[in-house]
């Protein structure tokens, strides 16, 4: 059954979400398109302020965590800062890969689960900083970084998938 529950996780990462979230932006900007020019304005200033993992952590605080109201989809960047920075799991992450990029940290976004229920984290490639939800944790880095963000959760979930794909 846990073998079941990782294909779907794989298959809902991989396929269906991305394809659900690329009809939800693009219909949610179509209704928004007035804040577009506020929005890129916005991006700018906070890409100004980016300059370290402390700054990082300054804009991840302002994450508002909010359970997603239509199926799961990933919004764009641009539709997290809209939103006033409230969103659910996987934008907090997508927020956070986008951060680190802009400061030359390579990150991926990972998946935890434990048979239906998932979480979604950005983790940078050294494995020694995470973000969850509008927090910026640091690992220890005294256990397997994998094991390490499963115990922070309290061993909620029991898997980790990491999502190579282009989120």
């Amino acid at each position: 059954m846990n073998r079941l529950w990782m294909v779907m996780h794989i298959f809902r990462i991989y396929l269906s979400r991305p394809v659900l979230s690329l009809i939800i932006n693009s219909i949610y900007w179509i209704y928004n398109w007035k804040y577009w020019k506020i929005v890129k304005s916005k991006k700018r200033r906070i890409l100004l302020t980016i300059h370290s993992e402390r700054s990082i952590e300054t804009i991840i605080e302002r994450f508002k965590w909010k359970k997603d109201n239509f199926r799961d989809w990933v919004p764009w960047v641009s539709t997290i800062i809209n939103n006033d920075f409230v969103d659910d799991c996987d934008g907090s992450a997508k927020l956070a890969k986008w951060l680190f990029k802009k400061i030359e940290i390579r990150s991926n976004i990972i998946t935890l689960y434990s048979g239906k229920n998932a979480h979604e984290v950005c983790v940078t490639k050294d494995k020694l900083v995470f973000v969850s939800n509008g927090q910026l944790i640091r690992l220890s880095g005294k256990k397997p970084w994998k094991e390490e963000i499963l115990f922070i959760f309290d061993k909620k979930y029991d898997n980790v998938i990491i999502n190579n794909f282009g989120l």
